[in-house]
């Protein structure tokens, strides 16, 4: 095989690949979803004594898990002494223009939550991861602290005025258990997104808008003269496993989305391998299986783009070209008479 049908070939095969190919696949920058705003909401209690004397009130976060349902922490909803309570979910400004009576539907010590009914309520479900994320794992805080209202200003009425919530972000420091407030020993996550009092109850999301934890613990927070806020302590999110379990007991089906979040993109998780406990593979076996993890590859191949299918399928045809040329030129020259330099052959006649 000469040096001009090598690079006759190669040319060939390397212009079919040019014009085969696809665009590149295009990133996409780690997001939090708007979405995951407007699913999030204030919850606003007013307590009153025997005598229907107001006695105090408090001030969390929630977030939709259902039409109509929303989730926050049982701990917002307590207060010592109190024999009636009034109870509000504020919307976020996109998704409301006004605070929204509610109703406990049920309370968890254990897991620290309270499922609430909301009646006329717009905003979109908040999809749930599958399992808590993983450590090291970018994570973002949605609430409205009370400390930042301190900040801005905002006072009685204005508690009650749709806004936006607050966001921090941070990652996935530990996934371990601890016992909150008195109940049992769960899963939980610390993390390095600040919270502070108000953001108790709110989401903790991956960067692909999925809820992975719910906020329950905080630093303590002080602000200086200055207005800069100084954090000591863990913040701690209940794990969202403890989410499903509890609203499974309400009859709340849960929008699950068990695909993985990569830099804020959803793929799918592959499907573990058959169980082969017990069992030789015959060499039937190992084709079939060999054959099932190359249309595996090809198909994970073409999830994550055909520019990189396509690509790969050109080197392959290049290769295939050369090889073929090669054999080519072999078989030529192996058809030829041969016979020892300068000695002239004698081509046999064909007989008459």
């Amino acid at each position: 095989m000469t040096l001009r049908n090598i690079a006759v070939t190669v040319a060939l095969a390397l212009s079919v690949g040019a014009l085969c190919r696809g665009p590149a696949l295009a990133q996409t920058a780690p997001a939090v979803e708007v979405r995951s705003e407007q699913s999030t909401v204030r919850i606003v209690a007013f307590f009153y004594n025997e005598a229907g004397k107001m006695i105090g009130g408090s001030s969390g976060t929630g977030f939709v898990v259902g039409p109509g349902q929303v989730v926050t922490n049982r701990h917002v909803l307590l207060f010592s002494g109190a024999h009636a309570m009034e109870l509000y979910v504020v919307p976020d400004r996109r998704s409301g223009t006004k605070p929204l009576d509610a109703e406990i539907v049920d309370r968890s010590i254990d897991f620290d939550l309270a499922l609430l009914q909301v009646k006329d309520l717009a905003a979109p479900v908040l999809p749930l991861a599958s399992e808590t994320d993983i450590k090291g794992a970018p994570v973002s805080a949605l609430g409205y602290p009370g400390k930042i209202d301190d900040l801005i200003g905002a006072r009685d009425n204005a508690l009650s005025t749709p806004t936006e919530p607050y966001l921090t972000q941070g990652n996935v420091a530990l996934l371990s258990k601890a016992t909150i407030l008195g109940g049992s020993r769960i899963p939980v996550i610390f993390h390095t997104a600040a919270t502070n009092a108000g953001n108790s109850g709110g989401p903790l999301i991956d960067d692909c808008g999925r809820v992975v934890g719910v906020n329950t613990g905080g630093a303590s927070t002080t602000i200086d003269e200055t207005g800069v806020q100084q954090s000591n302590g863990q913040f701690i999110a209940s794990g969202v496993e403890n989410l499903v379990v509890f609203l499974k007991r309400n009859g709340v089906a849960p929008r699950l989305d068990a695909r993985h979040c990569d830099r804020g993109r959803l793929t799918a998780v592959p499907a573990p391998p058959p169980s082969t406990a017990g069992h030789s593979p015959s060499l039937l076996d190992t084709g079939l299986a060999v054959l099932r993890d190359t249309m595996s590859s090809g198909a994970t191949l073409v999830r994550l783009g055909k520019a990189y299918f396509v690509q790969i399928s050109g080197s392959i045809l290049a290769f295939v070209l050369i090889y073929v040329a090669f054999l080519r030129s072999r078989l030529k020259r192996a058809a030829a008479p041969s016979c020892p330099v300068p000695v002239v052959c004698e081509v046999p006649e064909k007989p008459a």
